[in-house]
Formats: structure tokens, sequence, C-alpha cells
């Protein structure tokens, strides 16, 4: 699979369009395959679990049955198949996005409608025809990357309105999903929707979307304790979410306290380096016209730290942002005492002289 990878990535781009439709075809074919695979693996597995379990209970009444480790390694196995499933279709995926990304689109239309009318709806919809697929939810995953790519890959006109108001609905419903994998892309989608749409066809979603993500990251993203399974997982799921709001209040414009407010208390961006600088540029491109909004102080507090916080590191800031910001602290935060003496307050309460130092090389 990795080698089909390599050739796709390296090869695509001077395919004729009968190689690129073969391809398309046998890519297909293998999709099918490996989800069947995995269907079938989960499904056995399941059927093996809850023989273990009837055979635990009855134990329990008999101590002279025994359960043997052979039952466990079958179990096992299916585990190992399913994963093996799964890593395939998300190499599959990678192969569909190098389509995307390099092949001419009119070459390509029977596929992509395909996928919009026969694969979405049939992944979206073994959700429920599969009940005991709840706990593998990849079928979810496999959705949601899709639509980011078709966000990423193409122009929001390619697709006709009600084919993005679809993809909208679903990615909606998916930030909702359990698994932060899931809404991390779905998350992800949104902010590229926000980056590339036009106001007049999709204005009225706008504040649906940015309503939508303040409830999920009420309901999954709030209160992350490093100690948490999937830790990793859960951060960058929340990253996403902030990363998609940033882009609504700073591409469509839309600016409002509770929306700005979630945002600038969840930065900076630490983990999701594709995220980071965005983001950063965004707070500090706009920092002059933030401020005319009648921040509070608090708020105020909280973009001079994110400043410090960023400044000079790697990843999450570059050149251009460190200049930008000495920019702000010698030409507008030294010559307004309100700002200076926020500035005071904030170095005379951090206990880090790594911070401190900062600090002093911006005044």
């Amino acid at each position: 699979m990795d080698n089909l990878n390599n050739i796709c990535e390296k090869m695509i781009k001077y395919y004729e369009k009968n190689e690129i439709i073969e391809l398309i075809d046998n890519l297909l074919k293998l999709f099918d395959l490996f989800e069947k695979e995995r269907i079938d693996n989960i499904k056995q597995k399941n059927i093996k679990e809850n023989e273990l379990d009837e055979l635990i209970e009855n134990k329990k009444d008999n101590s002279n049955l025994s359960i043997s480790s052979q039952e466990k390694e079958i179990i096992d196995l299916y585990n190992e198949n399913i994963e093996y499933s799964e890593n395939s279709l998300d190499l599959l995926i990678e192969n569909f996005e190098n389509i995307f990304k390099y092949v001419n689109h009119n070459y390509i239309n029977d596929f992509i409608n395909f996928l919009i009318f026969n694969k979405i709806p049939y992944l979206l919809n073994s959700e429920n025809d599969f009940v005991l697929l709840k706990n593998y939810p990849h079928n979810l995953k496999i959705i949601s990357i899709l639509i980011c790519d078709f966000f990423e890959n193409f122009e929001i006109n390619y697709f006709n309105k009600e084919t993005i108001e679809n993809f909208l609905n679903i990615l909606l419903k998916l930030i909702k999903n359990f698994n932060p994998d899931i809404r991390q892309a779905s998350y992800y989608g949104l902010g590229i929707f926000f980056k590339k749409s036009d106001n007049i066809n999709f204005k009225n979603f706008y504040i649906k979307i940015f309503d939508e993500i303040l409830n999920s990251i009420e309901k999954y993203e709030n209160n992350i304790s490093i100690n948490d399974e999937n830790y990793r997982s859960k951060i960058l799921a929340l990253e996403n979410a902030i990363s998609a709001i940033g882009k609504g209040i700073f591409y469509k414009n839309i600016y409002e306290n509770k929306y700005f407010e979630i945002w600038i208390n969840n930065l900076p961006i630490k983990y999701d380096e594709s995220e980071m600088i965005e983001n950063h540029e965004f707070l500090i491109n706009n920092f002059q016209n933030l401020v005319k909004n009648n921040l509070n102080e608090e708020i105020i507090k909280k973009i001079f730290n994110v400043f410090i916080d960023i400044y000079k590191e790697n990843k999450m800031s570059n050149e251009d942002i460190d200049n930008k910001i000495k920019y702000i602290f010698n030409n507008i935060i030294n010559k307004n005492i309100n700002y200076y003496n926020i500035i005071q307050y904030i170095y005379n309460n951090k206990s880090n002289d790594i911070m401190k130092n900062k600090i002093k090389s911006l005044l």
C-alpha cells in the first residue's frame, strides 16, 4: 500500500485520462475489499466477545469451566485485522487526495459524483445499518476526511449549493461524535469552508456553524486533562475547533464577543503545527482593529500573554511574527500607559525567568 501511495503521488500528474480512470476503478475495488474485511472482522470479534462474556458468566456458577488463552488470542487477532484494514483504508484515502490534487477535475467528474452520491451515503448509513460498529466509527472518519479533501482541493462553486449544504450538515453532525479524531477532521473541514466559501450563498450558515462548534466544545473539549485517554487527540480536536472559529471571525469578518473570547482564551495553539501560524497571524495582524472594540482588561491581558508565549518560539512563530510583536511593543504598548501597566502586571506575576526575560527584551 505504501508503494501504491508513492506511485500515485509522484506519477499520477503524468497519467492519461484512461489510465486515471483505470487507477480509480482499482482503488475503489481495494476500498470495498478492505471495508468489507473490516466489517466482517468487527462482527466476528463481537460474536467472539459475547461468547467469552457468556463463558465468564457461566464460570461463576460452575468453577469447573475453564477459559483458554486461545479465546483471547482470537480476539487479539481480530483486533489486528481491524487495525490493518483501517490503516489500509487511510492509505487509500491519501491516494484519493492525490487524485483530487493533481488530476484535471474534468477527468474525474464521475469519480467525484460516485463518492458524493454513493460512497459517502453508504458510509454514513453504515453507522445505522451495522449496530455493532458503534465503537469502530472509522467510516465516519473517512467521510470527514473526504469532505475536507473536497473543500481543500476544489473551489467551493465546483459543487452545487445543495451538495455543500449536505456536506456542512454532515460535518456538523460529526463534530458531536464521541471520537476526537472524527471531531478534529470535521472541525478542520468547517475551518476550510469558512476560508473558501462566498458570503452570498452561505452567509446564513455561518452563525449556525459557530454555535454548533461552541456547543461541541462545551460538551467534549472542556476540562481536558493530561491524564485523559487519547489526550493528544482531544487537544488536537480542541485546537481545530478553535482554529475554525478563528477562520470564521477573520475570513468572514464576524466579530461577536462570545466567539472571539473562546478563540483568544484558547490561544496559543501548541500542538497542531498546521494551525499555529495562521491563527497567531490573525491575532497580530488584526491587533489594532481588535483593541478598538473596547476589550476588557482581562482580554487585553490574554492577548499580551499570547504575544509573550509565542515570541521567538519555533513552530508557534516565525521571523515575520516576531518582528510584528516587537513592533507592537515598541510602537503601541510602550506609548500607551494602560497597556504598559498591564505588561508590568504580567511581568510581576511571571514566576518563569525565561518569560520575564522575554518581556524585558520586548520592552
